[in-house]
């Protein structure tokens, strides 16, 4: 699969809150730098953290826009927009970047416009 494809994988799992595909997509050593935290490593923590972001956002959806990739790596952008589990209304955009080895994804990266809701 495609880095490409696999952003498109990643978005479509987030956006129908399934992750058993998308898991079976990462490397056992997959790396995500996600803002404001420390980078997550393995997939069962990266998993856990959008468990714990699709209870905290349980109708976030997001929208992609332009892709670019190569063999190895791929970056799109995106928005999204939902509500906070209090009800609070969402909303965002930015770029998430993805690298894959050996036919699995190794690394994700996140960059995002308003850091400060989240």
């Amino acid at each position: 699969m495609s880095p490409v494809a696999y952003l498109s994988l990643l978005f479509d799992a987030v956006n129908r809150k399934t992750l058993d595909e998308l898991e079976s997509a990462f490397s056992d050593s997959v790396v995500f730098h996600f803002p404001k935290t420390a980078p997550l490593e393995g997939k069962r923590r990266i998993t856990t953290f959008f468990k714990v972001l699709f209870r905290t956002y349980p109708d976030l959806t997001f929208t992609p826009g332009r892709t670019v990739g190569d063999e190895r790596m791929a970056a799109m952008e995106w928005t999204n927009h939902g509500t906070t589990k209090s009800g609070e209304i969402y909303r965002n955009a930015g770029v998430t970047f993805l690298e894959v080895k050996d036919s699995k994804i190794a690394y994700i990266s996140d960059t995002f416009k308003d850091t400060e809701k989240f």
